[in-house]
């Protein structure tokens, strides 16, 4: 009991990430020892989201993830293991592993369509989600909206429910780059438009208000609408780092190095990329998306650290 109670203290109390990781790692040892099942799988895999979302510790998040997925397909838990595969798949995708994290969001969705559990649809979005970023990686834009299509008409089907204005609002956002990409202006803004309205619903969630800044920040930036998108990116950029989640740090750098290229800054990104792509917390969607940037601004800089570009 005091395991189990000390993992749900290190998720839902303001404790900062590296004393959450300790107050799991304890849990989960005695977890394991008592071969808990169900609160163990509990504990790992609020342990992975942790060194995932904070740290980019994503092999060992991997690892956290696998053995949780393990004792669910031992014991049958078909409902909870395709929570935890598309948990794993999104570390996989940030581990560059695209064919193995394709699998395991093929698979989880195939779970999850056929299983009666409780947030279904929740998880079935998140599986399209992630279908979408494949698509997207292999340059398949007309599958990528549709995936990112049917993951918000499914997030839609709840959207009464707190996080899922969030994620609709997230999903929408997704949506309009590739309209934009496609020169569908019109369409884009009032795609913007929506996510914003859904997004203006989680006034009360701190943490996910915060996140938008980050695509409200790329959306921005996508119009041309600099001065705004700076506002934006400094929000994502100060909540991170209040917040200890490193690997938001680097993706919103990238949103920002962007912006600095676009506004003829040209040394000051490039010395940003050249931090975030080779930072071992950078995953693998956002090293690639530094990259690109880099070699399209053509420029070598010295290396800099993390702390010098902040």
């Amino acid at each position: 009991i005091w395991a189990w109670a000390s993992s749900n203290k290190a998720v839902y109390f303001n404790h900062a990430p590296y004393e959450r990781i300790r107050i799991l790692e304890e849990s989960i040892a005695i977890m394991r020892e008592m071969q808990t099942g169900f609160s163990l799988t509990w504990g790992l895999r609020n342990l992975a989201y942790i060194l995932t979302h904070c740290k980019g510790d994503y092999q060992k998040a991997y690892d956290l993830l696998d053995e949780a997925s393990m004792i669910e397909r031992k014991r049958g838990w078909e409902n909870r293991l395709a929570e935890q595969l598309i948990a794993q798949s999104d570390v996989c995708f940030r581990l560059g592993r695209i064919d193995e994290g394709h699998r395991l969001a093929e698979e989880a969705l195939q779970l999850a369509l056929a299983v009666e559990m409780g947030f279904r649809d929740h998880v079935i979005d998140k599986c399209y989600f992630k279908l979408g970023f494949v698509s997207e990686i292999k340059n398949d834009l007309q599958a990528t909206k549709v995936y990112l299509n049917k993951a918000f008409q499914f997030a839609k089907k709840r959207i009464s429910i707190l996080n899922l204005y969030w994620d609709s609002a997230c999903y929408l956002a997704h949506i309009v780059h590739v309209a934009v990409f496609e020169n569908r202006l019109e369409d884009a803004q009032k795609l913007r438009d929506q996510a914003l309205r859904y997004a203006s619903q989680v006034k009360t969630d701190i943490l996910l208000n915060n996140h938008f800044s980050g695509l409200q920040a790329e959306m921005a930036l996508a119009f041309g609408e600099f001065e705004e998108a700076q506002e934006y990116v400094s929000q994502a950029l100060s909540f991170a780092q209040e917040q200890d989640r490193l690997p938001s740090i680097l993706e919103n750098l990238v949103t920002l190095a962007d912006l600095l290229k676009h506004q003829g800054d040209i040394t000051r990104a490039a010395e940003i990329l050249g931090c975030v792509k080779d930072h071992p917390a950078t995953g693998f969607p956002v090293k690639q998306k530094a990259e690109t940037l880099w070699l399209e601004l053509g420029q070598t800089v010295e290396p800099v650290s993390l702390e010098s570009v902040l």
